[in-house]
């Protein structure tokens, strides 16, 4: 009698479940390129609103400064891993 923890037989094989070439995003380039000009700009309002207001100092430019670093990390695009990396999917069972 078998037990229900017991290795099957009919197991297929992991091979037909990896991915032969990596994956690539095309656009990651051109989303770094965006997120970068969108701190920019936030940095260059924040900046140009102080100054016009009077109350501009070296303090605040360095918040703003940190404010639009965290917008950019934010914003920063994730890379395209490869399926089957790290752990997702790609794990072999040994008999």
């Amino acid at each position: 009698m078998r037990h229900p923890d017991d290795a099957r037989d009919d197991t297929v094989s992991t091979l037909a479940h990896q991915p032969s070439e990596a994956a690539y995003d095309h656009l990651w380039a051109a989303d770094l390129r965006s997120s970068s000009h969108c701190s920019a700009v936030l940095l260059s309002l924040l900046l140009v609103i102080d100054w016009v207001a009077g109350s501009f100092t070296l303090w605040r430019g360095a918040l703003w400064a940190a404010l639009a670093v965290l917008f950019f990390l934010v914003l920063f695009p994730p890379r395209v891993a490869r399926a089957g990396c790290c752990g997702s999917g790609g794990s072999t069972p040994t008999t």
